[in-house]
């Protein structure tokens, strides 16, 4: 439960650093797959964000970048882009109830997500547990990290 515990504290804390290490390796591979292959509504609402893309530009210029082009860095700054607008695909900004724990899966109650929302987890080879995906209900279990229905990205 403590790698739950650290993705939900730095969400709530806009850490999308912090969120982005408490994913496991594939959930960190999907999003880059995403931001490479420019899936970016697998990221984040882009309906949502008024013009999206002079928005993503400003976000992840390359001549702006003061840190790294690694992609925590750029997550971050995609999820900063979310929080502005309102527009995460799953907001677990707000308080976060884990009720339950079943092998690695945890159930939460997460205010603003109507039902119960399973944070799927995998232990990693030093024996850490890391965050594979978050399902809300109805999601689509194919999509990683964020198992969302189709088309409500």
């Amino acid at each position: 439960m403590a790698g739950v515990e650290t993705l939900t504290d730095a969400f709530a804390r806009d850490d999308f650093m912090t969120v982005f290490l408490a994913l496991d390796r594939e959930a960190e591979l999907m999003l880059q797959q995403n931001f490479s292959l420019l899936n970016y509504d697998r990221l984040l609402r882009t309906d949502l964000v008024p013009g999206f893309q002079d928005e993503l530009m400003q976000a992840v210029l390359l001549d702006t970048m003061e840190i790294t082009t690694d992609m925590w860095y750029l997550f971050d700054r995609i999820m900063l882009v979310a929080d502005r607008h309102d527009a995460f695909l799953v907001d677990l900004s707000g308080p976060v109830s884990l009720e339950a724990s079943e092998s690695s899966d945890v159930v939460a109650t997460v205010e603003g997500i109507e039902g119960e929302v399973v944070i799927r987890m995998t232990e990693s080879p030093s024996g850490n547990w890391r965050v594979h995906q978050v399902i809300v209900p109805g999601g689509n279990k194919e999509q990683i990290p964020w198992s969302v229905p189709d088309g409500s990205q």
